[in-house]
């Protein structure tokens, strides 16, 4: 029998050419769509539940028994650090501020979206509520350190699918409400004295870096991909191979931030997310109006040729033009 043999650079081109059709593309999905479709209509109830990806409230300890609670009276600061970040004195200083807003509110409401404020009553009526303030706050805390699939918080926290997503949801909000009213959470600009303060922390620890006063990154938080070809291709980053939001945050030495961009899909690049937010501009009003000219600390990611406000770090520690320059 003649053999036949298939050039590789061929047939790699022919079959990029073939899906760079835009009609043939939707096409394609929209079939693959209804295939998916009338395979789901096919299957028995039981098959449906077997590939739900939940776990049913027979198979879970309750809420104030489960696996966190268990964590959490344990009183260890190394356990509580791995699984929310924060150890036992900086959760309860967040506590203290989650938990009253936390009781005037609920989250059962007819939108199924939105909070609504409990009405005020001398003696509170109705049963205890399952979920208090310390797994509220836990919930969100542990989702912030996962891709953001349900099946593992349903263990840790002893809640069904549709409970965790009540309460992450609401618990998120009220977060966001407890936080909104402590200036030290808010992010902006440092003043001018801070500006002053931040060079001089930072040239003691590293001489070499004498008009440095803040460091800027990007971060990139991996999450559960995406079941929508479209919405893949936007947070999938080929770099990495894996699916990501992308963030960039502006840090001062006082552990604060200064300036952050979040929540822009995987494919983008931090010095593109910066020109987006105006990052760069916030830093070269800086930059211009002291005289010395205060800089920011970047790595090799950002355009720092076209910009005196940043210190860019290059590899070996030489510039392009052969000079030294000092790395972070």
């Amino acid at each position: 029998m003649e053999s036949f043999e298939v050039d590789e650079a061929d047939s790699t081109a022919c079959f990029s050419n073939f899906f760079d059709d835009e009609e043939f593309t939707l096409t394609f999905l929209a079939v693959t769509s209804d295939i998916r479709n009338h395979f789901r209509s096919t299957m028995s109830l039981q098959s449906i539940r077997n590939r739900s990806g939940k776990i049913r409230r027979r198979s879970l300890l309750s809420p104030r028994s489960s696996a966190f609670m268990q964590l959490y009276n344990g009183g260890q600061d190394d356990a509580l650090i791995t699984m929310t970040g924060l150890n036992y004195s900086t959760f309860h200083e967040l506590l203290a501020i989650f938990s009253p807003i936390f009781h005037e509110y609920t989250p059962h409401v007819n939108s199924g979206c939105n909070i609504s404020h409990l009405p005020y009553r001398r003696f509170r009526r109705g049963r205890r509520r399952t979920i208090d303030a310390i797994i509220a706050l836990s919930l969100v805390l542990v989702w912030t350190r996962t891709r953001g699939t349900y099946a593992s918080l349903q263990v840790i926290f002893g809640m069904t699918a549709s409970n965790i997503s009540k309460w992450l949801r609401f618990s998120k909000r009220i977060l966001l409400l407890a936080l909104m009213g402590v200036p030290e959470a808010k992010i902006q600009m440092p003043s001018l004295q801070q500006v002053r303060l931040f060079q001089e922390v930072i040239r003691a620890r590293y001489p070499t870096l004498t008009h440095v006063w803040g460091a800027m990154d990007g971060l990139k938080v991996t999450i559960h991909k995406p079941t929508d070809d479209i919405m893949q291709s936007h947070f999938y980053n080929g770099w990495t191979h894996g699916h990501y939001i992308a963030n960039l945050f502006l840090f001062t030495p006082d552990g604060h931030i200064r300036a952050a961009y979040l929540n822009s899909p995987g494919t983008t690049h931090d010095s593109t997310m910066a020109t987006m937010s105006r990052i760069y501009n916030q830093i070269d009003d800086v930059f211009y109006y002291f005289m010395e000219g205060t800089k920011v600390v970047v790595d090799s990611a950002f355009a720092a040729e076209d910009r005196p406000s940043l210190v860019k770090s290059f590899s070996n520690n030489v510039r392009r033009d052969g000079q030294s320059q000092a790395t972070t």
